[in-house]
């Protein structure tokens, strides 16, 4: 008997002594967006922060991410960098990673790099597009629209990608 009464004691020593971390645990949130290995809230923060690795910056989507910019052009990169051949975005090994443009006028673009652009493993939606003069349908859909000097040679590629409107 004392023996069944010390087990259940260490038992509910041990979950006891679990609850301050899992109190802590429940108030951390997975940030959706990581470059390398800093996580951002938003894409627009994340675009803001981001600085190429051998050419190339990587965007990793781990939940879904809301772009609410109202810009119609939402760059993909900031200004003033150099020696980028390539911006990719790529869920991270979730079924839920999502890049989902809210206004109806927006698309994800460059106008300035002469880059490729890449999504794979994502959930791409852009809910209650609208007509837009030159971009015309582009902006009904999900997009993303290269327009550099040399973007006849630039390539925009979509990998295992969902659509959803």
């Amino acid at each position: 008997m004392k023996h069944k009464l010390l087990s259940i004691l260490l038992c509910l020593a041990m979950a006891l002594s679990l609850l301050p971390t899992a109190a802590l645990a429940e108030g951390e949130t997975a940030k959706p967006v990581k470059v390398g290995e800093t996580g951002f809230e938003t894409l627009e923060e994340a675009i803001a922060a981001a600085e190429p690795v051998n050419g190339v910056i990587t965007y990793a989507i781990t939940g879904k991410v809301e772009v609410n910019s109202t810009e119609a052009w939402i760059q993909v990169l900031k200004d003033g960098l150099s020696n980028v051949t390539a911006v990719k975005f790529v869920g991270a090994e979730n079924s839920n990673a999502e890049i989902c443009i809210t206004n109806h006028t927006s698309v994800l673009a460059d106008q300035k790099y002469d880059i490729d652009v890449s999504f794979e493993d994502l959930k791409l939606s852009h809910p209650n597009g609208a007509w837009v003069n030159d971009l015309g349908h582009a902006t009904n859909y999900f997009a993303c629209v290269l327009r550099n000097t040399d973007a006849a040679n630039n390539t925009v590629t979509y990998t295992n990608c969902t659509f959803p409107n």
